[in-house]
């Protein structure tokens, strides 16, 4: 049995893990938003906490001591509640804020916004060779999505549809990988991240989402996956949209836009790196 209650979903995962497209698929259930990535640093949006902050801080600089910030979250989820007349509210987290948000010396480690209201979904890209590659293609590219209805299928652009405006279109060219140390070192750094944030889930509970298996054959999201955001917020399963909003690449495909895939390769095999995230 279904029944909404009002709660708040966090995503956590790194760069090119999928997030996007997960806390869009969240966001898309009636009485339910997605507010993205609230810890980011561009405090020009309504829904970024730290501009929550600073705005309360005015008069009560209290407010800007971490100390604080547990109150200050309650009063900014309230206030984004209100807005938009939401029951369930997503909010994207990256690895990369732990550091901020993470207590680990509290009586009980914690996130400083921990509360019985606040669910948690791990979310992890096991092919560790196929983030690394995607996160370097967008950056050298600047061909972080495509969307369906882009006519243009060969062009790069950034057009999340959450923007509301679409960039003007650059030509995608087939990038060279010139230093396959990078992707090493990327591959690194995003296990190392993983084990960082599961030592900071020990006294949370979280599920478990793997990238792999968020679709199916057809690019839609699986009925598990619906499940489980389902058993999270309380909605029913067919209040989500289970066509992604964003086309999603599979480890293949990124590794084909790579003009010296196989010397990248020879450098894994070399470097006795696994690809995935096993064991983390």
């Amino acid at each position: 049995m279904y029944s909404p209650v009002t709660k708040n979903i966090v995503v956590l995962g790194s760069m090119r893990s999928g997030s996007t497209v997960l806390r869009q698929m969240i966001g898309s259930a009636d009485h339910s938003v997605d507010l993205g990535e609230v810890f980011n640093d561009d405090v020009t949006k309504g829904t970024s906490f730290w501009r929550h902050v600073s705005k309360m801080s005015v008069g009560r600089p209290r407010f800007l001591h971490p100390h604080h910030w547990n109150e200050a979250w309650r009063d900014f989820i309230d206030l984004q509640s209100k807005l938009y007349n939401s029951q369930i509210l997503c909010v994207d987290v990256k690895i990369s804020c732990i550091d901020i948000i993470y207590r680990p010396f509290a009586d009980r480690a914690r996130f400083f916004f921990d509360s019985t209201e606040v669910h948690y979904i791990l979310l992890r890209r096991n092919d560790l060779l196929a983030q690394a590659i995607s996160l370097h293609y967008a950056i050298i590219t600047d061909r972080w999505a495509i969307v369906d209805d882009d006519p243009l299928r060969g062009v790069a652009s950034r057009f999340y549809k959450t923007a509301g405006v679409q960039p003007v279109p650059r030509p995608v060219q087939k990038p060279n990988i010139v230093n396959p140390d990078f992707i090493l070192d990327t591959m690194r750094s995003i296990r190392d991240q993983y084990a960082l944030l599961k030592n900071a889930l020990l006294n949370v509970e979280f599920v478990e989402i793997i990238y792999e298996d968020m679709f199916d054959e057809r690019g839609i999201f699986t009925e598990d996956t619906v499940e489980i955001v389902s058993s999270l917020s309380g909605l029913h399963p067919s209040s989500y949209d289970r066509i992604p909003a964003l086309k999603k690449q599979r480890g293949s495909d990124v590794l084909s836009d790579v003009a010296n895939a196989l010397e990248l390769l020879e450098a894994i095999r070399s470097s006795e790196l696994s690809y995935t995230l096993d064991g983390i």
